[in-house]
């Protein structure tokens, strides 16, 4: 941060923290939930031997 800049601070309650937080996990488990699924395709593959 340089003085220069002006400031983005965010303000919130904690409850506002805490249903942002509930956002992010539920995010964060779709997308594991996605990966998982698709496991077989994210792989690299390895060469056919012979």
């Amino acid at each position: 941060m340089t003085p220069d800049q002006p400031d983005k601070s965010v303000y919130m309650t904690i409850a506002e923290f805490s249903a942002q937080v509930e956002v992010a996990e539920a995010l964060f488990s779709r997308y594991w939930k996605l990966c998982e699924r698709h496991i077989g395709h994210a792989l690299p593959q390895h060469p056919k031997a012979g």
